[in-house]
């Protein structure tokens, strides 16, 4: 315990309140059912080849992802009680989230189809409004955080970090207290330049669509499947419902294959949301577009 205490005073020194996995970033990824309708890929010398397609409407957004991520868990117990308390509870990430168009009058039938441990919200117009982004820190947020209490690795006085956008939803003084009160304060990036300081948008939001790009075009391989989806073209076979429970299976495995690895740490250096109290690892930070030779230099507090 010893150890671990001084191993934390360290990182204290080095990060101040908030440690590396007590820092999160929290963005909306729009998603169509059909990733770059324009191209599509395939083996060369292959006899057939399947074009994305389906209906114009089909490349619009469907649906939002609501995506929230840390760049590293916590560090695991070496006592062995609390390891296996930590690995029963603890949740890597915050839930995935989605939100698809609608008052949510759906079958129970849907409802099953839909992965375990993605959360599915339904609005209007597919979009974070004020209730939307009340229900998401119910939903998501304090149970993550409950976890991390459950686990061990947080208690009643440990704080989160979390960075957003100036999203209206995001403003209110009702979000914002529904944050405080479950242990998360509320940091807003500067406004314009999200695609330069938001960790999702140095790449977590691209590689999600990426990878769901790629497990569409697995599903295709499926002569049935590319049979239901050419004959969606002309208006019958895929259902608006089949197509929730596919894109919510598409966008739930694309974040969990996202955030493996080391990436999810590179994207919150990148965009300076790691930066340290001692001014060690500036160097880290390579904002968007800047130029050849530059290096961030930040004034002592």
């Amino acid at each position: 315990m010893a150890a671990q205490l001084g191993e934390d005073a360290a990182l204290r020194r080095k990060y101040g309140r908030y440690l590396p996995w007590q820092r999160l970033n929290v963005d909306q990824v729009p998603l169509p059912f059909v990733n770059d309708m324009d191209y599509t890929y395939e083996v060369k010398g292959a006899k057939r080849v399947a074009i994305n397609q389906g209906g114009p409407s089909l490349s619009k957004r469907q649906a939002t992802g609501q995506l929230c991520f840390r760049p590293v868990e916590p560090p695991k117990p070496k006592d062995a009680a609390a390891l296996q308390q930590y690995s029963k509870e603890l949740l890597k990430q915050p839930a995935p989230c989605i939100l698809f168009r609608g008052q949510g009058n759906i079958t129970q039938e849907e409802r099953d189809a839909y992965p375990e441990g993605l959360v599915v919200i339904f609005q209007k117009c597919a979009w974070v409004d004020r209730p939307v982004a009340l229900d998401w820190v119910d939903k998501v947020m304090k149970p993550f955080v409950e976890a991390e209490r459950a686990a061990g690795v947080a208690d009643e006085s440990t704080r989160y970090l979390l960075f957003e956008d100036i999203l209206d939803a995001q403003k209110t003084p009702e979000y914002i207290e529904a944050l405080r009160v479950n242990g998360i304060d509320d940091h807003k990036v500067p406004p314009n330049h999200t695609d330069e300081v938001q960790p999702i948008d140095r790449g977590l939001g691209r590689q999600v669509k990426i990878y769901i790009g790629q497990q569409m075009d697995k599903w295709l391989e499926d002569d049935d499947n590319l049979e239901r989806w050419e004959s969606t073209a002309r208006g019958t076979s895929l259902s608006a419902s089949d197509r929730r429970i596919l894109l919510a299976h598409w966008y739930y495995n694309a974040v969990v294959k996202a955030l493996e690895g080391d990436a999810k740490r590179k994207y919150f250096e990148h965009a300076g949301a790691l930066l340290t109290a001692d001014g060690t690892d500036d160097e880290l930070v390579k904002l968007e577009a800047a130029p050849k030779g530059y290096q961030l230099v930040v004034p002592p507090p």
